[in-house]
């Protein structure tokens, strides 16, 4: 069950994921010949910038879950959040952190048999 509104939280949700890979891929200059070594490295500096979104999303729903609301548009926005950071960080740690590892785990098997030449 997401909490919130699910058309805002899966939107949100999606694109926080994304603008960081963007932004990675942006400053690393994709050329033509798009390697696999090139998206791991990708993949691997956008998920340093996801780590710190995810914790700083979870320490704004702790602190926003605490508080005692008053008007209900604000209720609103805040379960928006929490649904949200919720749904960022169980989809970064169930499903996104163990295909990272995973494709490192590959790219270190390749390396090892086939030598440093054939990545």
């Amino acid at each position: 069950m997401i909490p919130g509104d699910v058309g805002i939280v899966t939107i949100s949700t999606i694109l926080l994921f994304l603008i960081p890979i963007l932004i990675v891929a942006k400053n690393q200059g994709l050329q033509k010949p798009l390697t696999f070594q090139k998206i791991l490295r990708i993949f691997n500096k956008a998920l340093l910038i996801q780590f710190v979104l995810g914790l700083t999303l979870f320490l704004t729903a702790f602190s926003l879950d605490k508080i005692d609301y008053v008007d209900n548009n604000v209720e609103m926005v805040a379960y928006n959040v929490v649904g949200m950071a919720y749904t960022f960080n169980v989809i970064g740690l169930f499903m996104y952190l163990p295909v990272i590892a995973l494709l490192n785990l590959i790219s270190l098997i390749i390396k090892v048999i086939f030598g440093k030449s054939r990545i």
